[in-house]
């Protein structure tokens, strides 16, 4: 990362802090001892990197709250105390719909993990439990914030729980970008899952060094 020629980029979030990057690489030259795998093989080793990020990725969910005071609450049920009025039969409706996605994505995070454990190259569940979190993340965070109306947009100084909740809904606006975005996994997902057709490609079957450039 301190070759010459590499630059990093820090992306600014709408939180005020930058926790990823872009990462540049101009005339970058590195040494025949540091290669990983066999040469014209960078790109399945690259891809295995991202699949097994993804996955770490797909299982994480934004829950600040649960850790407030020090205290690790379960992070279910601090989402729900953080609803004021889920009583009410359109949130009482939402909520269900929000647990069964998690429900869902929990069980596709732990057969991921679980064929990791078994020595198994990380398969297409990182990709598609890693979307699905991300616009998870972004509608249960929404929630949140909408079911706190005013209180979710202006709050008394010391009120953590009601800043931790409204970091959390800016902070999940990245989770559609970093480690690979959306609309790039959508491609994946229908190319190497579906099998549809892939977009011309007239680059293929060539290595790294003699595709065209601008």
């Amino acid at each position: 990362m301190h070759a010459p020629g590499v630059e990093v980029r820090p992306l600014k979030q709408m939180t005020g802090s930058a926790e990823f990057n872009e990462v540049f690489f101009s005339d970058v030259r590195i040494p025949d001892a540091n290669r990983v795998g066999d040469v014209g093989d960078g790109w399945r080793c690259a891809r295995t990197t991202l699949m097994n990020e993804r996955t770490t990725l797909a299982g994480i969910s934004l829950d600040p709250v649960s850790f407030l005071g020090g205290t690790r609450k379960d992070p279910w049920r601090s989402f729900l105390e953080s609803v004021p009025d889920r009583r009410h039969p359109r949130a009482r409706q939402q909520l269900a719909q929000l647990y069964i996605e998690a429900e869902v994505k929990e069980i596709t995070a732990f057969r991921a993990n679980s064929a990791r454990r078994r020595g198994m190259q990380p398969g297409p569940e990182g990709g598609v439990n890693k979307v699905f979190n991300a616009e998870y993340n972004q509608r249960r965070s929404s929630f949140a914030v909408n079911a706190n109306g005013v209180a979710a947009t202006a709050w008394l100084p010391g009120d953590a729980a009601t800043e931790a909740r409204v970091t959390t809904f800016l902070r999940a606006r990245a989770n559609t970008i970093e480690g690979g975005t959306s609309e790039v996994l959508r491609n994946q997902m229908a190319e190497r899952i579906l099998g549809l057709p892939r977009d011309p490609d007239a680059d293929k079957g060539l290595a790294w060094a003699e595709i065209t450039r601008n």
